[in-house]
């Protein structure tokens, strides 16, 4: 009920005055955005001071235009006709009212009913008690929105000044009713954005997820697309690389061959007449007294021979086919022979020794004399780097499916240059020198499996990295 006291009239207020009173009551409501069930109340209530009425009810258009439904209802009795119920518009009298846009008195709702007996909203009014009715169509801007009843329990009470009054109050229910409408749809287009919003952050969500997994799966694909391009890349450059190694090694065998041939030509065409001129100059030397100039210069000759017989040997030992009879050998155990060969010999007077790391280690697959004849290669080699003497470090180490020995100078280390060209024969860079030392050790550690290595070490001298396999049986 509206808490609002209501509009002041008197018997000699004219009767606009009167509706204008109530209408801006009304007007009220619906500016507070009253729904139009309270705005019935109201009018309910107020409007019996206009005309007569027992009950008033609003029904509006369906969507199809094809019929209306009761949704407001207020009535002093009991009531027959509820809100909810749904009527047929088109080809009913209410059509009528609709389409012109023009009021309608019935105020023999009994006679009507008779003659209309398939009226059904007549009958359950007139079983209400009702006996006549003013109906008023709703319209917004000429468009039908529905239809407001006013009915009374007396016969004959309506006129069309009544009519034309109450067309006033349609009208504002109506702008009510469409106000209502519109924000009802509001609300629902908010909703339906709001739920369409949702389900789009959702969709978007779902394929921000599903973007993610592809761009997860795509780049795992990739990172092992590029693995593979790279493991095949690497394995065309190993390839390549192997292939070039290999023809630089048939090259090089090739040449070594043919150099290997004159080399042994040569070595036995020098040795014989070597052989006889040593022997001759040692008799001459042995004939003459201890005393006699020439004996020095005889020593100095056959020290000459001396060392052109050890560059025939070495050049016969190049290019004689190296056949190693390789046996369980330890490394330890043969420097320690070589030990005291070297303590005696005057070449190798001033170096020292100092073995860490092979005592312990697997014995290797080697040959011993050809083994030796390495050692002896590379201690001579670092003896002519310190010629004032030093440290040799001879050390060992496991590798797992090798076994590595590492002969350390302390002299000056060599150039790059040098380094690439030291395992061609004759070349050296002593002042006397065959120049196949290195390349003899070579031949004899490939001859094994093996490999050899030779590089500059850290703090100062040469290493040179010695590998060999590992011995199948223990000894």
């Amino acid at each position: 009920m509206d808490p609002s006291p209501p509009p002041t009239l008197d018997a000699e207020s004219p009767p606009d005055a009167r509706a204008l009173l109530l209408l801006n009551a009304i007007m009220e409501r619906i500016n507070l955005g009253n729904t139009p069930e309270e705005v019935l109340e109201v009018a309910f209530e107020r409007l019996r001071a206009l005309l007569p009425y027992n009950r008033i009810g609003i029904a509006l258009v369906e969507a199809d235009g094809q019929r209306v439904t009761l949704t407001a209802c207020r009535c002093d009795g009991p009531i027959q006709l509820p809100t909810g119920y749904t009527g047929r518009l088109a080809g009913s009298s209410l059509e009528e009212v609709v389409r012109c846009g023009r009021p309608r008195i019935l105020n023999d709702l009994e006679a009507y009913s008779a003659a209309k007996p398939d009226s059904d909203s007549t009958r359950l009014i007139v079983r209400e008690g009702m006996r006549s009715s003013l109906t008023l169509p709703l319209l917004i801007q000429g468009r039908p929105i529905g239809i407001m009843f006013f009915s009374s329990r007396d016969p004959n009470v309506y006129t069309e000044a009544h009519g034309a009054l109450l067309r006033q109050v349609a009208g504002h229910f109506a702008i009510l009713i469409e106000k209502n409408r519109l924000g009802a749809e509001r609300k629902r287009a908010r909703e339906e954005l709001r739920r369409a919003n949702q389900e789009l952050e959702a969709r978007v969500e779902e394929r921000t997820r599903q973007l993610q997994k592809l761009n997860d799966e795509l780049e795992v694909r990739v990172r092992a697309r590029t693995k593979e391009l790279e493991a095949r890349l690497y394995e065309r450059t190993e390839l390549l690389e192997s292939l070039r190694r290999t023809q630089q090694e048939l090259v090089n065998s090739a040449r070594l061959a043919a150099l290997g041939e004159m080399a042994a030509s040569v070595a036995h065409e020098i040795k014989n007449p070597l052989a006889g001129i040593s022997g001759a100059i040692q008799v001459m030397r042995d004939n003459l007294d201890t005393g006699h100039p020439y004996r020095e210069v005889m020593g100095e000759v056959l020290a000459q021979v001396e060392r052109l017989d050890h560059t025939v040997r070495d050049l016969l030992l190049f290019a004689r086919p190296t056949r190693p009879r390789p046996v369980p050998l330890e490394i330890s155990a043969l420097i320690e022979k070589i030990s005291p060969i070297l303590a005696g010999d005057p070449a190798f007077a001033r170096l020292s020794l100092r073995v860490e790391g092979l005592a312990g280690l697997p014995p290797v697959d080697a040959d011993a004399h050809l083994v030796e004849d390495v050692l002896f290669n590379l201690l001579a080699n670092a003896s002519h780097a310190m010629p004032a003497g030093g440290v040799v470090e001879i050390s060992g180490q496991d590798l797992g499916h090798a076994m590595a020995v590492r002969v350390r100078d302390h002299g000056p280390g060599l150039s790059p240059e040098a380094i690439e060209k030291l395992f061609r024969p004759f070349f050296t860079t002593k002042v006397r020198g065959t120049g196949l030392g290195l390349a003899i050790c070579k031949k004899i550690l490939e001859s094994h499996g093996g490999d050899i290595r030779v590089e500059n070490a850290e703090g100062g001298g040469v290493v040179v990295t010695l590998t060999f396999p590992k011995s199948r049986t223990r000894t």
